[in-house]
């Protein structure tokens, strides 16, 4: 988690890495999504399985220590997430992520050679919006958080899906 706060790439390394995992994700959903809107019931599976797998999991591994009396929230707020909270702020964000990685695994599973195609579109549009983001803070001498840095490299991965003529049949 600490690393969507740190400031964002100061090298153009970083911001292709950042655009490249950005664009490979939206790419994969973006082109298989659009030729296999029959399999959402697939994708809800996956997302269900990938929540309750890793929630049981958390369950299990946390139980007992939540069950020894670790503290959530400290009374006087100089800790706000304390020791317990801590462990179930990190579940939390597993389980969250683990449900996403369930439902990208069934978006595959529909369309394999879609996905394969939207990963390499996606990381070369992901790269090119990487580097636009970067040298356009750099111009303005910004630096921002990794995860406005992504935000941005987001928006125009989007923006450039949208534009082009493929995914849409």
């Amino acid at each position: 988690m600490t690393f969507l706060l740190t400031n964002g790439p100061q090298e153009l390394t970083g911001a292709l890495l950042i655009g490249g995992v950005i664009g490979i994700f939206i790419g994969v959903v973006f082109l298989t999504a659009s030729s296999a809107s029959e399999g959402i019931q697939r994708v809800l599976v996956g997302l269900l399985l990938g929540v309750l797998l890793m929630g049981g999991y958390q369950a299990l591994t946390l139980g007992p220590e939540i069950g020894r009396g670790l503290r959530s929230i400290d009374p006087n707020f100089t800790d706000p997430a304390g020791q317990g909270g801590t462990l179930l702020f990190d579940a939390f964000i597993l389980i969250i992520e683990a449900g996403l990685a369930g439902a990208l695994l069934m978006v595959v599973s529909l369309a394999p050679f879609r996905a394969l195609m939207g990963a390499l579109a996606g990381l070369i549009i992901g790269t090119i919006s990487g580097i636009l983001i970067w040298f356009g803070l750099d111009l303005l001498d910004l630096v921002v958080p990794n995860v406005i840095f992504g935000a941005l490299s987001l928006g125009l991965v989007l923006y450039f899906f949208e534009l082009l003529p493929f995914g849409t049949g």
